[in-house]
């Protein structure tokens, strides 16, 4: 019932505004008419013979003018009213919610579990005051916080009162309703409690483009509720997946500390947002089994795929195939997985190689690429440092001299 009534909320207010558009429409044609008939009773227009020999244009202007004056008073009138009913409100919702955190707070946090009149005295409360809507609102937010940010007992006390609440009803109507702020109390609420059962609902949320809002909290809740599993169906669809959405994701994952994660499916998924997100964790959890499914994707035509690819690949890389394959893709890329790539080639255990990509580094590349070569040329030829520092370049000179001036 409660999704029929915000459902109805939701259409009633735009029914109003279509019903004064209709009516602003229909009286710009009584407004230039002498009369005007309505099922067998015919009104005469009082305003007619004020602008009777006026042109057609200007009668049109009149009425639209006679409009905005009438709208600004109504307005006028109207926000003094909701003024006054707002403080009101606030006044009686101020009142509320020092009874509220008297009651749910004070059972929240009780120390003394065993003394059942307590508990008793509180679900009473509740019972009474569980009728107001806007009391069931706080009281959900406030075990999302809690939920959220305690450990232990704490956590495990909110868990046992959304239980003893029964508010997954109410969660569900949120859920359906037409209202951002609805949905978002009922996703957040399912994604920290694990309330399962909507999957296929926030599947649906996800593929809309209309929020992307909406959008993002969906697909947050719905792989919380079971990141191997729900992150096989996103595979295998075509849902839009923003780097937005991928770091989100990965926040989720560290959040949750889950271990079960499809990467084969992901890395192999013909949605591009996933394999970008497979790559990521790949790289971000050292699966070096996927060493070779990540060289692949260094191939990709999408340019976010190729450089994140070829970032996990660089974190990978130990013998000379490798590195010269870092080597061979260095131009492609992005200006951190270029400044990555520099570090990491210290570890390439062919020197000659090694110093001649740092030189070219220092003549070629950005002042944070530079630093970090010269810093290596120091221990692997000094000689080309001494060099360097003699270049008719001035940022090669000033960069030499920032890392020998570092190092005394």
């Amino acid at each position: 019932m409660k999704v029929i009534k915000f459902y109805l909320q939701y259409w009633l207010v735009r029914l109003l505004y279509l019903i004064f558009i209709m009516l602003v429409l229909c009286g710009s044609y009584c407004y230039t008419v002498q009369s005007f008939s309505v099922g067998n009773h015919v009104f005469t227009n009082p305003f007619f013979h004020l602008h009777d020999n006026l042109p057609f244009w200007v009668n049109y202007i009149e009425y639209f003018i006679l409009v905005f004056v009438i709208s600004t008073v109504l307005i006028i009138l109207l926000t003094q009213y909701y003024s006054f009913r707002k403080r009101r409100k606030e006044r009686m919702r101020d009142k509320f919610v020092k009874r509220y955190y008297k009651n749910i707070v004070t059972e929240l946090f009780r120390e003394n579990e065993e003394d059942a009149s307590e508990e008793k005295e509180w679900k009473y409360k509740n019972e009474i005051m569980a009728k107001n809507d806007f009391y069931k609102e706080l009281v959900i937010k406030t075990f999302v916080q809690v939920h959220n940010q305690t450990i232990g007992r704490i956590r495990q006390k909110t868990e046992s009162m959304m239980k003893e609440l029964a508010f997954e009803k109410l969660i569900g109507s949120y859920l359906y309703s037409p209202f951002y702020k609805h949905k978002k109390i009922a996703l957040d609420t399912i994604s920290e409690f694990k309330i399962k059962g909507h999957e296929k609902y926030l599947l649906k949320l996800i593929k809309q483009k209309r929020n992307k809002l909406l959008h993002t909290d969906a697909l947050m809740t719905l792989i919380r509720l079971n990141v191997h599993e729900n992150l096989n169906v996103l595979a295998e669809t075509d849902v839009d997946i923003s780097m937005w959405d991928i770091n989100m994701i990965v926040r989720n994952i560290e959040k949750d500390n889950e271990a079960r994660i499809p990467y084969d499916e992901l890395i192999n998924s013909a949605n591009e947002g996933m394999q970008l997100l497979g790559i990521i964790l790949i790289r971000i959890h050292d699966r070096t089994e996927f060493k070779q499914n990540v060289r692949g994707k260094t191939e990709s035509k999408n340019p976010e795929i190729r450089d994140e690819a070829i970032l996990t690949f660089s974190t990978f890389a130990e013998n000379k195939d490798d590195f010269d394959l870092l080597l061979n893709k260095y131009p492609e890329c992005s200006d951190s997985t270029k400044k990555y790539i520099v570090e990491r080639m210290s570890d390439n255990p062919y020197e000659e190689q090694v110093t001649n990509f740092f030189e070219w580094v220092v003549l070629n590349e950005p002042i944070p690429n530079k630093l970090i070569a010269i810093m290596n040329l120091l221990t692997l030829d000094i000689s080309k440092v001494a060099e360097l520092k003699k270049s008719e370049d001035e940022a090669i000179r000033m960069a030499c001299e920032q890392v020998l001036d570092f190092n005394n």
